[in-house]
């Protein structure tokens, strides 16, 4: 399935669960309202009815006595109506839906109703010259009859209420089930919903990683690596090329290793002769020279050295990224490393115009190293240093023991930095240019050159990179930091008296194919 796929179907799905939930819960309360509806609406009727009956009771009773007392035919007239209004408002009644305390009630009212009809005397049973005692005592049956009609009246309206109250109830309890229902409804919605979504996003986020982490290698120089990913989405395609851009990437790094091996090493020999040549008409061999002759020759002779240096780089990278670069490691003292340093450079220092300066502490400083690599980490930064100060300025090479990490130390080489107990530390500093802090971690690349820096000295941006990695070799650290208040400060942090590593054991080119 496809990433927009999975999105839309996790968003589907919620919306499903989600509008099912509404809609089970919207059901729900249309049937416990309807219900509730048609239930008080009854009870309702029957309470209206009920006090009805208890009206008609009262002028039933009133026509009864007025009629026993007057003896007026009038009265019984009215006797009549209101008693058929009473028969009629009973049968509706009968008609209504009601509970078995409601319908005894009613079936009681209906046989008392039946009762005091038959007691009613008809309206031609009264003689006319009867006294009011004989009315009295012929109506006295029905008049009875209206009593217990009232209490059972009463007893129908005490039922209804009843019920009432009792439907209340249990539309109370309903609510609150209805209520917990649609809760529950609603997180299992939910919780379905969120499942579906963070599965989604796992699925999307895990080859997201895979590739972010794949392409910080290459931005290593690390090609070797394949992410393997198959399917049909986006993100299998896009690991598909990025497989195939590796691999063409690692071939063409390949290519360009190989290229620049056997072009620096079929050019060391002629620069190697060209430099003699140069040297030899120096020192007279054809002739006198004349003062402009030997101030060209002289500038020719500098620039073969600055190209064999070059070479030499281009060469060293190429054994370093073949893993042909071993280091034989021995217990040295690294200030006899320090002093060999500047003692070689100090005649470049002076012809500059700097002055180089050497701060060691008066004990041994042992490290377990490769003395020829350290040296040569040391030359490299002492001699950048010098490149890039200007006349007048001061280099300074120092070191010290170190008890632990320094603060100022990058995060991403304080994990490496904690298997020793004691460290030594060199920092080699100028008064140059500086190196931005952008640049402070890429400077240790291949290649890389500080935009800063781009007015000084020429190069090919491979002297900080193989430095780095001979560190690497030593389980050391290497990183520059600014010097106030102008000028870097190249850190070396070295083990001190480590285990030594196996002799020979190879270097491999950080970043590159180790």
């Amino acid at each position: 399935m496809t990433v927009a796929g999975r999105i839309a179907t996790s968003a589907a799905l919620l919306i499903l669960l989600l509008v099912g939930a509404l809609s089970y819960h919207l059901a729900v309360v249309r049937r416990l309202a309807a219900s509730n509806q048609a239930l008080s609406t009854g009870q309702v009727q029957i309470l209206v009815l009920a006090l009805d009956q208890l009206r008609l009771l009262e002028r039933i009773d009133e026509s009864a006595r007025k009629l026993a007392v007057t003896g007026d035919p009038g009265y019984g007239g009215q006797l009549a109506e209101r008693s058929a209004a009473f028969e009629g408002a009973l049968r509706r009644l009968g008609s209504l839906e009601a509970g078995g305390a409601e319908r005894q009630a009613i079936e009681r009212l209906h046989r008392e109703w039946r009762g005091f009809v038959a007691a009613l005397p008809a309206p031609g049973a009264l003689p006319r010259g009867a006294t009011p005692a004989e009315r009295v005592q012929r109506l006295g049956p029905s008049l009875a009859r209206v009593a217990v009609l009232r209490q059972s009246a009463q007893d129908l309206m005490a039922a209804a209420n009843l019920e009432l109250t009792r439907q209340g109830a249990r539309a109370e309890q309903a609510r609150r089930a209805s209520e917990r229902v649609a809760l529950a409804v609603f997180a299992l919605a939910l919780a379905a919903g969120g499942a579906a979504v963070v599965l989604a996003i796992r699925a999307i986020q895990r080859p997201l990683r895979r590739l972010i982490d794949a392409t910080g290698q290459i931005a290593l120089q690390n090609y070797d690596l394949q992410l393997g990913m198959r399917g049909e989405d986006e993100f299998s395609r896009l690991a598909a090329a990025f497989d195939d851009m590796a691999k063409r990437l690692a071939e063409l790094d390949e290519l360009k290793s190989n290229l620049l091996s056997h072009v620096s090493h079929e050019l060391q020999t002629p620069l190697a002769n060209i430099q003699e040549s140069h040297l030899l008409l120096l020192d007279g061999l054809s002739g006198p020279l004349t003062a402009e002759q030997r101030h060209l020759l002289e500038l020719n002779v500098a620039s073969c050295r600055r190209l064999a240096r070059l070479i030499s780089n281009l060469l060293e990278r190429s054994r370093l990224d073949a893993g042909m670069v071993a280091c034989d490691f021995a217990e040295h003292d690294l200030r006899e490393v320090a002093r060999a340093v500047t003692a070689e450079l100090a005649a470049r220092a002076e012809e500059a115009g700097l002055l180089l300066a050497v701060d060691l502490p008066p004990r041994p400083l042992p490290v377990v190293c490769d003395r020829e690599r350290i040296f040569q980490v040391l030359h490299n930064l002492v001699d950048n240093a010098l490149k890039y100060s200007a006349a007048g300025g001061r280099v300074e090479l120092r070191a010290r023991a170190a008890e632990a990490v320094p603060a100022n130390l990058p995060q991403r080489w304080r994990e490496g930095a904690r298997g020793a107990d004691s460290w030594a530390l060199v920092e080699v500093t100028d008064e140059g240019a500086g190196v931005p802090p952008d640049d402070r971690e890429r400077i240790f690349e291949r290649f890389y050159r500080s935009q800063r820096r781009l007015g000084g000295p020429s190069g090919v941006g491979l002297g900080l990179a193989i430095c780095r990695d001979l560190v690497v070799a030593h389980g050391g650290a290497i990183w520059v930091s600014a010097n106030a208040p102008v000028g870097s400060v190249f850190h070396v942090l070295l083990p001190a008296a480590r285990a030594a590593a196996p002799t020979g054991a190879p270097v491999a080119a950080s970043g590159a194919r180790a």
